[in-house]
């Protein structure tokens, strides 16, 4: 099982990558200095479960990968939206990422003010199989 979690990630945030938003997308461990005035979205792994699925020791690995996007503070709602959109848009309910990994689940999380920043978040539930 080593390498999981970098395999995850890599799928995942190539899939973030592509998505095209015109936005920073700052990954952990990335030194960043937001700037005002410009939208930024961060992503995070945050594996939950591995469990052994078949008898030939294939594992379920389950997970939250989750999209924290930061627009400007008294902005209005209208990019905050778009990026929900567009990032929901890219990680749709019961698509392949993989040959064997899927998106179980996508959610809105609520949005609240943080210092310079309007914020709200993507929840992506994951299934990732492998040996």
């Amino acid at each position: 099982m080593a390498g999981i979690n970098t395999t995850l990630q890599t799928i995942l945030d190539s899939r973030l990558q592509s998505a095209g938003l015109g936005v920073d997308i700052v990954f952990n461990n990335m030194q960043y200095q937001p700037t005002n005035g410009n939208a930024w979205i961060r992503p995070t792994l945050l594996p939950a479960k591995t469990t052994t699925f078949t008898l030939d020791t294939t594992y379920r690995h389950q997970g939250i990968y989750q999209i924290d996007i930061y627009v400007p503070s008294n902005s209005g709602m209208k990019q905050l939206y778009d990026l929900l959109d567009f990032v929901t848009a890219a990680y749709k309910s019961n698509i392949s990422l993989a040959a064997n990994m899927f998106v179980q689940d996508i959610s809105r999380g609520r949005s609240e003010r943080q210092d310079a920043w309007f914020t709200s978040f993507i929840q992506i539930d994951y299934l990732y199989y492998a040996i």
